[in-house]
């Protein structure tokens, strides 16, 4: 495939440069999955000067290696490899999408042990994920709170729950389970459910704050 293309002054946050193909190529694909998408261009060094590839062929078998084969999920359909000829140079650029279903790990080669990683584009580096920063992409891929996730515990009843609605006067019932956010669009308990429910073993402490002058008053029901 040939495709003209500009190539950017500098490496940044969507932007890497490799003079050559090097499985270091793999980390930078992996965090543009991860984070905003970006451009890996072969055959460019770190000054951003054109230095063209030997094998332009071998460099985008690689790329597509990579993505079909060494990342997790598979990300194939989110890549696409164009090659430009610049001053009689080749150089082969892999534009990468940012990826709908993350975290996306990548199975590289430290030591000569094959692991499964996962890494994230900060300026022009690729750093490894932290616990924090992997629990955001796993919270970035499935947007939906965790109160209003199914339940692993599917066996519930509300016998006590019902009894403040009815003390308040307010309607509780099975056709209500959904609107009060007790169950899925599938129907499955949510772990909303399973706190409120007669099963749940979550302890619950409410926290009454008053304003007063400027200042503020905290006092801990232990009852509740």
């Amino acid at each position: 495939m040939s495709d003209a293309f500009q190539i950017p002054a500098a490496e940044g946050p969507t932007v890497d440069f490799k003079q050559t193909w090097s499985d270091t190529a793999k980390e930078s694909f992996n965090a543009f999955l991860n984070t905003s998408g970006g451009q890996v261009f072969f055959g460019v060094n770190d000054n951003g000067n054109v230095v063209g590839v030997d094998d332009a062929d071998l460099v985008e078998r690689s790329i597509g290696s990579v993505f079909r084969f060494a990342m997790h999920p598979q990300a194939s359909t989110l890549c696409r490899v164009t090659r430009s000829e610049i001053n009689g140079k080749i150089v082969v650029a892999a534009h990468v999408i940012e990826g709908p279903n993350p975290p996306y790990f990548v199975t590289v080669t430290k030591n000569r042990t094959k692991s499964r990683r996962c890494y994230l584009r900060h300026g022009s580096s690729n750093f490894e994920v932290n616990d924090e920063e992997l629990k955001a992409l796993y919270r970035k891929a499935d947007p939906t709170p965790h109160e209003l996730k199914p339940s692993l515990e599917q066996n519930l009843s509300f016998a006590t729950l019902e009894k403040f609605f009815s003390a308040a006067g307010i309607e509780f019932s099975e056709n209500k389970y959904r609107v009060l956010g007790l169950t899925t669009p599938s129907g499955f308990y949510t772990n909303l459910a399973f706190w409120v429910s007669d099963q749940s073993t979550v302890q619950t402490r409410v926290g009454f704050f008053l304003r007063y002058r400027q200042s503020f008053q905290c006092w801990w029901d232990p009852n509740i």
